[in-house]
């Protein structure tokens, strides 16, 4: 399957750090028939059913980019400016966990998350059943896929999966080496 273009859809970009690092959560969607206030509701909705599983992340910027377009505009962020509670370790600072799906057409989808105030399981993937709020913030995802407030990258709805990857960023493990 060719790839599409990075800009074949707008984009919203929700920049946090997590003590240590800035990173952002990318959202699709079609301005035709979703409003920024309509995606950022579903990013509060999915940072809120994360919160009791994530360290405390601050948010930095909400910044939009159209179609066809790479160039990022500031928008207007009207909620929590922290999700999560504690204060990360350094150590846990290049693990992530992410969602995984894939649209109608075969292309795939993912959503990469910093943060995760959980110990990393021996199979090195989190299920639905191993925390509520996975479950929660998945049921959040889903439910805006199925009435594409956010899209795929081809404008389509995303089946997403109920197994979360987890990982080290090489990245991240050489910064923190030093």
């Amino acid at each position: 399957m060719a790839p599409l273009p990075e800009s074949n859809t707008d984009r919203l970009f929700w920049t946090y750090n997590d003590g240590f690092y800035d990173h952002s959560l990318q959202f699709r969607y079609d301005t035709g028939s979703t409003s920024e206030a309509d995606v950022g509701t579903v990013i509060h909705n999915y940072l809120t059913a994360l919160s009791t599983t994530l360290y405390a992340i601050t948010f930095v910027s909400f910044e939009r980019s159209l179609e066809g377009s790479n160039v990022r505009n500031p928008v207007s962020w009207g909620h929590s400016s922290t999700y999560g509670s504690t204060a990360m370790p350094e150590v846990n600072a290049p693990r992530y966990f992410f969602f995984t799906g894939r649209a109608s057409s075969g292309r795939r989808w993912h959503l990469v998350q910093f943060g995760g105030a959980f110990t990393t399981p021996a199979t090195w993937k989190l299920t639905t059943g191993d925390s509520g709020n996975l479950a929660s913030a998945r049921t959040v995802l889903v439910d805006a896929f199925s009435v594409l407030t956010i899209t795929s990258i081809d404008h389509l709805a995303v089946t997403v999966n109920s197994v979360f990857p987890v990982g080290e960023n090489d990245h991240y493990v050489v910064r923190q080496r030093g």
